[in-house]
């Protein structure tokens, strides 16, 4: 009876440890804003990048468009920002 136990157990325990890995995900959504004069539409020489711009994230229910999830972050002296992101918002 112990033994079949163990073997339950050990049958479940990477389902488990699955499960706990999706809910850990984590990603990092990264960019840069910069003021594009020339209207080039990519980047160029010409293109000055923007330190200290508000940016924000926004996730959005594909069937309804509601808000679900949202998160801020600031730009570096390099027009550069990094917005981490905790597990999947479905969108």
């Amino acid at each position: 009876m112990a033994k079949l136990v163990l073997l339950i157990a050990l049958c479940r325990l990477p389902t488990l440890a699955a499960a706990m890995c999706l809910m850990k995900t984590l990603f990092t959504v990264e960019g840069k804003v910069y003021c594009d004069t020339c209207r080039a539409g990519y980047e160029s020489k010409a293109i000055t990048y923007i330190a200290g711009a508000k940016v924000r994230l926004e996730c959005r229910d594909k069937s309804n468009m509601a808000l679900v999830y949202t998160k801020e972050g600031t730009t570096d002296s390099a027009g550069c920002y990094k917005i981490p992101v905790a597990n999947d918002h479905l969108d």
